[in-house]
């Protein structure tokens, strides 16, 4: 539908996250406003020296920016969220919506450059219902993911419903002891899905994911057998891993020793919040 046409459209835009892994930002449009969902950086190829992140071209939403009503986001990882101080230095006062753990690491990220001071960021709360955000009514769901208070969301539009549920899984013994929230997406469902954005990891693979509690398991038989030291990487996001590999330290008598920035940081927003 055209834009200069009075009937109602919805325009979906991808700045990234399509045939790709990072990088994710994602653009829902109508008439009057605009709704983007995760913004996260990218990371260099081999070829691509001295460069060390790459963040979406955002050219699109600047032009725009009066209809730009909000940035909504799905989860902690730094693929969805880890654009987000770039973007707010060029596009001030843009409301973001979060979870409680991605909403810590997201403050601490503006805190660090500076740039949250006046700066909204409103917390998402599944249990609380929908919230509105312009034409959008926006209904958020639990989902399963590496990292705690990932969602998803039924969003109703000028057009029709829409699901967008990025990275996720189905794990029912989940570290956070949150489950997928099946029921509450297959009611919503049944107002009707005009179309379904989504996104897993595997997905294009036979079988299924291994519960997450899984990998305790293997951290607790590398480090009964080691003999020396323990090295495990991770992203510095990963917050559920980080006290999966506590627990495994703890019970094989291991002290544990975080190495990077941003895993202290993390680390540090995390054991304030609760999550550690």
């Amino acid at each position: 539908m055209s834009e200069e046409s009075h009937a109602p459209y919805l325009h979906y835009i991808s700045l990234g996250g399509n045939g790709e892994v990072t990088k994710n930002m994602h653009v829902f449009e109508t008439n009057d406003d605009i709704v983007v969902f995760d913004a996260g950086i990218g990371f260099p190829q081999a070829d691509q020296l001295g460069v060390d992140v790459v963040i979406p071209d955002v050219s699109y939403l600047v032009e725009r920016r009066s209809k730009v009503r909000a940035i909504v986001i799905s989860h902690a990882h730094e693929d969805h969220i880890g654009a987000l101080p770039y973007i707010v230095k060029e596009m001030t006062n843009i409301p973001i919506y979060a979870a409680k753990l991605p909403r810590g690491f997201i403050q601490a990220k503006l805190t660090e450059k500076n740039l949250l001071k006046g700066q909204p960021i409103h917390l998402i709360e599944p249990e609380k219902g929908p919230f509105k955000v312009g034409q959008f009514e926006i209904f958020p769901y639990r989902v399963n993911h590496s990292v705690p208070d990932p969602l998803g969301f039924f969003i109703k539009t000028p057009v029709g419903n829409m699901v967008f549920s990025p990275d996720f899984k189905f794990d029912w013994t989940p570290v956070d002891g949150k489950l997928f929230e099946v029921g509450k997406l297959a009611a919503l469902a049944q107002q009707g899905v005009l179309a379904l954005f989504s996104d897993s990891l595997g997905v294009n693979r036979e079988g299924y994911t291994e519960s997450e509690q899984m990998i305790q398991k293997a951290f607790e038989r590398e480090m009964q057998d080691a003999r020396g030291q323990v090295f495990i990487t991770t992203m510095s996001s990963n917050i559920s891993r980080m006290q999966q590999a506590i627990n495994a330290s703890v019970k094989y008598g291991r002290k544990v020793v975080p190495a990077g920035r941003s895993i202290d940081q993390n680390i540090q927003t995390a054991i304030n919040l609760g999550y550690l």
